[in-house]
């Protein structure tokens, strides 16, 4: 078994461990209750074990009628550029859900590069095959665009941020780099003849 499959088992084995600790005072005492409070004792200990199962399905729920977008924009006090940030709620979870998601991406950045704006990117997703694949589309589109790339430490704190919410909602643990690309892409337009 994979271990992206183990270590959601386990967290549930974890949880069911810990419903069966702190039920340990009504199990002793069980006995000598009438059986019908057995029986939703018994009830309420399973349900109360199967909660973390139905984290995945409400995530898809939510993520369903609430719509969120995968990213927001702000222009910043120059004017001329914009920072792109993804949301934490962007779906990511299917090869569907991903060419969604770059569309939505491309299409903030045909509409900030055409407007003469820089825009500029900071993620732990940000590799630089990404950003070239990126560039690749918008060449595509006719936008011709400078890209500046660096990269940066992603905080130790994001990294389990991340790791803990996809791993909660989607139940498989994702791979989250050690390092953030910062990409700053600035239209042709601006260089100087």
């Amino acid at each position: 078994m994979k271990r992206e499959h183990l270590i959601p088992l386990a967290m549930l084995g974890g949880w069911c461990v810990f419903v069966l600790f702190i039920s340990l005072p009504g199990l002793r005492q069980m006995s000598t209750w009438p059986a019908h409070d057995r029986i939703v004792m018994l009830l309420m200990m399973f349900t109360t074990m199967c909660l973390p199962l139905l984290l995945r399905p409400l995530s898809v729920f939510f993520r369903k009628i609430c719509r969120q977008n995968s990213f927001y924009d702000r222009e910043l006090p120059d004017n001329h550029t914009v920072h792109i940030f993804l949301s934490a709620h962007a779906d990511t979870s299917s090869p569907v859900a991903m060419r969604r998601h770059w569309k939505v991406l491309n299409e903030l950045l045909t509409t900030a590069l055409r407007q003469g704006k820089r825009v500029s990117m900071t993620s732990h997703l940000l590799t630089q095959p990404r950003t070239d694949k990126l560039v690749r589309a918008l060449q595509k589109q006719g936008l011709e665009v400078s890209v500046k790339r660096d990269e940066c430490p992603t905080p130790a704190f994001e990294r389990w941020t991340i790791t803990a919410s996809w791993t909660i909602s989607q139940w498989k643990i994702p791979h989250v780099n050690r390092r953030s690309g910062i990409v700053i892409l600035t239209p042709e337009s601006w260089r100087q003849p």
